[in-house]
């Protein structure tokens, strides 16, 4: 939520004799011969987002409390007076039309003013209401009540017997950032941390916050310098006047093919004090973990392997992983959140566990597996596989190698597997009577030997593998095309598009960008990659050539393990 206010002290300083007393009960004043007439007025939106509640000058909306203090004139720095003004519906000096409406708050107080001359005006303001008189920046018995939230010093000639009008812009006070990606993309995480796949340049936003989560925007705002620890990682994009918060990261590549380098790389984010002055000064460390983005390709018949292709790398004569061991007739692949890669084996009836970038096998699973077809992780890494054999779907425990599984499900002739992002398992698959083919969804959590919430019909026809786009749409390779249903699915779901450039698409998969990937088995047989909506007889964006392709993973998938 961004609220800002426009904290206007208009001054009118008149020559007279004797100190004047002030209406608002904190101050305290300096005797002097020339009093002076203050005017503190605060317009403070009310706490929404709403464009047009917006004001030029910045002030958190956790704001309870503006504390002030006077000195001058020059460079002595008396104190001439000082007080505060407590920001809510319930003060004396603040009105508001309604709950959730702008709150304005207007005083009036007499100072006493020695002469014409230099004066510095500091204004803070806090997220709790203040009970007695307090010097800001300062502990002990004379410290603030609440959270600093932002603070100016304003230094200014004051004419006496003229009106004099002061315009603060409050710096925002930063404690802590928000930061995260503009839009999905290969890249995921926050202020803690972040992991970036490939080498795709990814636009991220950074936000400074006050102690109260509210982010620090407008005039009073800090700017922001954000900067790599690494050559492996660049900030490829920096920031505009219109898009002062807007940055982009991206991995370097090298090698053949090109690949990025994996590791922690630190992103430093630097906080300086905005030109108007005040807020405060910090600097933030975000670790960005570097991980290769990478599509799986299980190809079956002759060939008989599962190949993988680092960071945009299309050359299908030049994978970067090249899996033939332990590989009998793959129908199906899956990844999980630490990048173990899961290969269903047909012939060899088990599936077989590969550690992350790895070409030799960790371990077999092979209690009640029967010509496994599909396969797929859930975000708790719950495996399931889809037993062709056995007519039933199997779901094993994170890392479980053997005991037998915790649920099996009766699925007639299961193929293609995929878990939203709610956990919800959907088996493509036939009928009992084997006469049609369907999509049963089995709600997350399923128990042992539980029946399918509804069963999608319309439209389906061999559907050998499923995939999750981020808006919870499905897709669905079928024998001559890919079809999507969009979200949120039911037994009514209907086809909603339709991808018909393909011949034999086995293998679908989805990226975290949106991007959908097909088997295309037609000769010489390749891999396409259509961008987000596309339908119809789309054009691909590339395609890697490799022959005899039957099942697809993608690393980062829409759905993340």
């Amino acid at each position: 939520m961004m609220s800002r206010i426009a904290a206007l002290l208009s001054i009118a300083l008149l020559t007279g004799c004797g100190g004047g007393s002030s209406t608002l009960p904190s101050s305290t004043l300096a005797s002097s011969p020339h009093a002076s007439i203050i005017t503190l007025r605060i317009d403070q939106p009310a706490a929404s987002s709403s464009s047009f509640r917006r004001r030029p000058q910045y002030v958190s909306p956790a704001t309870e409390s503006l504390v002030y203090v006077i000195t001058g004139p020059g460079s002595a720095g008396t104190v001439i007076g000082s007080g505060y003004v407590n920001l809510t519906p319930g003060s004396t000096y603040c009105t508001s039309s309604g709950a959730l409406q702008p709150l304005t708050c207007t005083t009036q107080f007499a100072l006493p003013f020695p002469s014409t001359g230099n004066y510095t005006f500091n204004v803070a303001t806090y997220d709790a209401q203040q009970t007695a008189q307090c010097t800001p920046g300062t502990t002990g018995a004379t410290a603030c009540a609440g959270n600093l939230l932002s603070d100016q010093d304003v230094a200014q000639t004051l004419t006496l017997g003229t009106n004099n009008v002061l315009t603060l812009v409050l710096g925002g006070v930063a404690t802590s950032i928000s930061l995260g990606p503009l839009t999905p993309g290969y890249i995921k995480g926050d202020a803690h941390g972040l992991t970036l796949w490939g080498a795709t340049a990814e636009k991220v936003t950074v936000e400074p916050l006050d102690a109260d989560g509210n982010p620090i925007v407008g005039l009073g705002a800090p700017s922001i310098a954000v900067t790599s620890s690494a050559a492996t990682l660049k900030v490829t994009t920096a920031p505009t006047a219109s898009a002062p918060n807007l940055f982009a990261l991206q991995a370097k590549t090298s090698g053949t093919p090109a690949a990025v380098t994996p590791g922690v790389v630190n992103v430093s984010v630097a906080l300086t004090a905005p030109a108007s002055g005040g807020g405060n000064a910090a600097t933030f460390t975000v670790p960005v973990t570097i991980a290769h983005s990478i599509v799986y390709v299980a190809t079956e018949q002759a060939t008989s392997t599962v190949y993988g292709f680092y960071d945009g790398n299309t050359n299908g004569t030049k994978p970067n992983i090249t899996i033939t061991n332990d590989v009998g007739d793959p129908f199906g692949v899956a990844v999980d959140a630490n990048g173990a890669l899961y290969v269903s084996d047909s012939d060899l009836s088990y599936i077989s566990v590969y550690p992350s970038g790895s070409t030799t096998q960790s371990y077999v699973l092979n209690n009640a597996v029967n010509s496994p077809q599909g396969v797929a992780v859930d975000q708790g890494g719950n495996l399931y596989v889809a037993n062709n054999g056995a007519n039933n779907v199997t779901e094993y425990a994170q890392g479980a190698r053997t005991g037998a599984p915790f649920a099996t499900f009766s699925v007639t002739a299961p193929y293609g597997l995929a878990v939203d992002g709610s956990g919800n398992l959907y088996v493509g698959s036939q009928n009992a009577a084997h006469t049609a083919y369907q999509i049963a969804m089995f709600p997350a959590g399923s128990p042992d030997g539980a029946s399918p919430s509804f069963v999608i019909t319309s439209g389906v026809n061999y559907p050998s593998q499923l995939a999750f786009d981020g808006s919870g749409n499905l897709y669905v390779a079928d024998t001559t095309k890919v079809e999507e249903y969009f979200a949120p699915l039911s037994a009514s779901s209907t086809v909603g598009n339709t991808i018909t450039t393909l011949a034999t698409p086995y293998g679908v998969a989805v990226d975290a960008a949106g991007t959908i990937y097909a088997c295309n088995d037609s000769s010489p047989g390749s891999v396409d990659l259509f961008a987000p909506g596309s339908t119809g007889a789309a054009t691909p964006t590339a395609q890697i050539s490799i022959k005899y392709a039957a099942a697809l993973a993608v690393v980062p998938a829409a759905v993340q393990p």
